[in-house]
């Protein structure tokens, strides 16, 4: 029992020593904080492409008596991009060339189809998290791209000169861009045209001075989303010594300034899993490089349905407007900057290269992509085209001919697949041969095109950076 009383006596002694402060602790004072300096991003990727064409009638009809041609393109491109804190670097140099058209030693300043650019190399800084800030050369793709596109099919592809603002919030975007063009001249013949600075650098039959473009999209629910899109063409305005053939030089006469204007709408609408509603609806006004008043217009529609798992099928139509007489007004719609190969028939008789085809187009097609295997997928496009306005009173039949596209995709590794083409265009020959200016020769009864493609894609190298 003493015992018992000894060690209750010294636990309660030792509490209250325990709890009895022997000293004042001086103030705690809030510890420093070292900045963490958050680890950047920096990754290189390369696109290697090679894609051989036989051309038999591509672009335009093959003459009887002609042979076809092959013709091998590449492109090398390498994609440097650096992302730190707000800041976002790119950087893509890239070769373009046509085999063999220099020779195996390649003497500088041989000509050749070979080209060495940059094709990418822009600055973005992000404000706060809702706006940011894009520089430099760039190229620009709206929407389903009709009116600006990458052009990724040309080995080249487009790009731009560009200052952007862009606004993100939530599904909401919103950029302003604006594109300015200098060829550093300022005279013409070795004359000054009025003290004024001209610029003579045709681009899809407009020189077209400086771009502004304002894009909105939006996705209102899961079902309906849509874009608008406003864009003015500063162009300048030139007369050429033999109007309306573009290919002649141009002449500059009092180096004032044009304003075309596009104004379009792309909505889209899912009706439910296997049904979807989608188009686009755009006008152009104003007045062109060859001071011509500008109306045109176009309009698409199109019904997605998704048949099975493996098959999807599009059926849909394309009106582009067209011009009766371009020497009094224009009302042949440009889809000016646009990836034109991917919309009416890849054997490219419209607008790839000829941005206002005078006449227009009215384009009908049933387009389908069947999954043929794991990793293959086989893509069917069937047109069928008629003018938008006559020939003239001697051609009268607008019919233009039927098309056919096959293309076959083989994924054989992440990062290497390999495509398969073929086209073929059953023409009207009579209003064919006289859009073309072919009306003086016989032409060939088979108009095909078949190609195959393949294309490389590495992840070279990726790691944080400091």
């Amino acid at each position: 029992m003493k015992k018992r009383l000894l060690l209750a006596s010294f636990s309660l002694g030792g509490m209250m020593f325990a709890q009895t402060p022997t000293e004042t602790k001086p103030a705690e004072t809030a510890p420093v904080i070292t900045p963490v300096s958050v680890p950047g991003f920096f990754s290189i990727g390369a696109d290697f492409r090679t894609r051989s064409e036989l051309n038999n009638g591509q672009f335009t009809l093959i003459k009887s008596g002609e042979g076809s041609e092959n013709t091998v393109f590449s492109r090398a491109r390498l994609n440097f991009e650096y992302k730190k804190d707000k800041l976002t670097l790119k950087f893509s140099p890239q070769m373009v060339r046509i085999w063999g058209q220099t020779n195996s030693f390649a003497p500088t300043g041989a000509t050749s189809g070979s080209q060495f650019e940059v094709y990418e190399a822009w600055a973005q800084y992000s404000i706060n998290p809702i706006w940011a800030l894009k520089v430099g050369r760039m190229p620009l793709s709206y929407d389903d791209e009709r009116l600006f596109g990458a052009l990724d099919w040309q080995m080249q592809g487009r790009n731009f000169d560009v200052a952007k603002l862009i606004y993100t919030k939530g599904k909401a975007k919103l950029e302003l861009a604006g594109v300015y063009n200098n060829d550093n001249e300022e005279t013409i013949g070795g004359t000054s045209t009025n003290g004024n600075e001209v610029y003579s650098i045709l681009d899809g039959a407009e020189a077209t001075k400086s771009i502004q473009i304002l894009h909105y999209e939006n996705a209102i629910s899961d079902k309906f989303k849509f874009s608008l899109i406003a864009v003015n063409n500063t162009v300048q305005v030139l007369k050429l010594t033999a109007p309306p053939v573009v290919a002649v030089d141009p002449v500059q006469t009092d180096a004032s300034h044009n304003s075309l204007h596009t104004f379009g709408f792309n909505p889209s609408y899912k009706l439910n899993d296997k049904f979807r509603l989608f188009g686009s609806a755009y006008y152009q006004g104003g007045r062109n490089t060859l001071d011509k008043s500008k109306k045109a217009f176009q309009l698409s529609g199109n019904l997605e349905i998704k048949a099975t798992a493996k098959l999807t099928s599009t059926l849909g139509a394309e009106i582009i407007s067209g011009s009766d007489d371009v020497t009094k007004e224009n009302n042949s719609f440009s889809p000016f900057y646009g990836t034109n190969h991917k919309f009416n028939g890849y054997m490219d008789y419209f607008y790839v290269g000829n941005h206002f085809n005078g006449k227009g187009l009215n384009d009908f097609y049933l387009k389908s992509v069947y999954k043929a295997t794991e990793k293959g997928t086989l893509a069917v496009n069937l047109h069928a085209f008629m003018l938008n306005k006559q020939f003239s009173a001697l051609v009268d039949d607008k019919f233009l001919g039927t098309e056919i596209d096959l293309v076959y995709t083989q994924k054989v590794a992440d990062n290497f697949n390999y495509q398969l083409g073929y086209s073929q265009m059953m023409g009207n020959q009579d209003t064919m041969k006289s859009l073309k200016g072919l009306s003086a020769f016989d032409t060939r009864a088979n108009q095909s095109w078949a190609w195959v493609q393949l294309n490389f894609s590495p992840k070279i190298f990726s790691a944080q950076v400091q």
